[in-house]
């Protein structure tokens, strides 16, 4: 235990002998960097194998260069970073074994590649200048994540990604939206409760759960119109027709806007395929503010041609708290010929996960709720069962999932 030793300069390389070091702590000794450049590098290379925990808070440890550190703890579980001017972690520190990684207010952290998908607590509040975290593969154990404060994230690898559309390449956009780009410089009210990205008022692409969202502020009053199945309230239905191409996704639009009172503002858009009995309720992390007597237009692209066939019955409905009014909606379903379609497995930039496994978001048997922040207080039987329109248990995967971003 080292914590405070404010006149500490220098560690003996022996420590790397103590083969039974376990608990190492050297929180704010911050001449033990300042004295030499160099000096956290032999720090490292003296570590013992032996360590469960390092905690180096608030010790002016910063990397500003790509130094070749190499640093193997066995047994390393957690380490904490928290409070130094790091902009980035060396590449070669060895963190398989690490299970807690803390990098609290590390304000110059830029990004966070490659993090190993065995992490169970990561924690990045105050990271002002972080703009993306990425894993070393898709799929990850996170059991907690906190990010306040972190006020240029645009992209968590697996949870969602923010993209002005402004930098949305063409090609990336699906069938019937090249239009968007028309619209890149219009300004929008974005807000979240989530995600702390500071928008920047104009027009933005969210890629969650695979689906691709964006949304306008009056204008596009007519949109709806060029859908194939419009409604004036805020549901519809229509069947799938038989179409010799094979069926691409959904594309999901809806108009709504503000009463004038002071309420929780959210919106979330619930599809059913009535004959395959799968419904899905989303709720995007980052949708737009309404004002009053101005719509606000929702597009959203939905990758369920899997999952579409013909003759099925396809429910849309959208969901808004008392505050607002949905005054239409639209959908229209995507095809591509058979010249596309290998095309498209080629150049697709979104993962599917619509279209792939959603088992931890599964309320009950084929119905899945994707929400990363419940405005509505959907999170009781009676919120649910209003939802789904049926009586809906709490699965532990999903009691789980919604303990990693602190909803229960």
């Amino acid at each position: 235990m080292l914590r405070n030793c404010s006149r500490l300069i220098h560690l003996s390389s022996s420590i790397k002998d103590l083969e039974r070091l376990a608990n190492f702590y050297l929180t704010c000794c911050t001449k033990l960097w300042k004295v030499s450049s160099s000096n956290d590098i032999h720090l490292f290379l003296s570590l013992p194998r032996s360590l469960i925990v390092l905690d180096l808070r608030g010790c002016g440890l910063e990397y500003k260069n790509d130094v070749p550190v190499v640093f193997r703890a066995q047994f390393l579980f957690k380490l904490d970073l928290s409070n130094n001017p790091v902009g980035y972690l060396p590449k070669r520190i060895e963190l398989k074994m690490v299970r807690n990684l803390s990098l609290r207010s590390c304000r110059s952290l830029k990004s966070l590649p490659y993090m190993p998908s065995t992490l169970v607590n990561l924690y990045v509040d105050g990271c002002k200048s972080l703009e993306s975290i990425t894993f070393q593969s898709g799929r990850f154990n996170l059991t907690e994540f906190s990010y306040e404060g972190c006020s240029n994230l645009s992209e968590v690898q697996g949870l969602y990604k923010l993209v002005p559309l402004a930098k949305v390449d063409k090609a990336d956009l699906v069938q019937q939206w090249h239009w968007h780009k028309k619209y890149e410089n219009d300004e929008v009210d974005l807000v979240s409760y989530k995600v702390t990205k500071e928008l920047d008022g104009k027009v933005q692409m969210l890629y969650e759960y695979g689906i691709m969202s964006t949304f306008w502020q009056g204008t596009m009053d007519q949109i709806i119109m060029t859908y194939d199945y419009t409604s004036s309230s805020s549901n519809l239905s229509f069947w799938v027709p038989y179409e010799e191409n094979k069926i691409q996704g959904l594309n999901v639009s809806c108009l709504y806007r503000s009463l004038g009172v002071d309420n929780e503002l959210c919106v979330f858009i619930k599809i059913s395929n009535i004959t395959k009995g799968v419904t899905w309720v989303y709720n995007p992390v980052v949708f737009c503010k309404p004002r009053v007597d101005e719509d606000v237009v929702w597009l959203s692209y939905w990758p369920i041609g899997k999952i579409l066939d013909v003759g099925d019955e396809v429910e849309v409905n959208i969901y808004v708290d008392h505050g607002m009014i949905v005054s239409e909606c639209g959908a229209s379903i995507l095809y591509m010929d058979h010249s596309e379609i290998e095309e498209a497995k080629n150049t697709m930039t979104v993962e599917e996960v619509i279209g792939g496994d959603l088992s931890e978001f599964e309320l009950t048997t084929r119905a899945y709720y994707l929400c990363r922040c419940d405005i509505f207080g959907l999170m009781t039987y009676e919120g649910l069962n209003w939802v789904f329109g049926h009586n809906v248990d709490y699965p532990g995967k999903f009691l789980y999932e919604l303990y990693i971003f602190g909803y229960v």
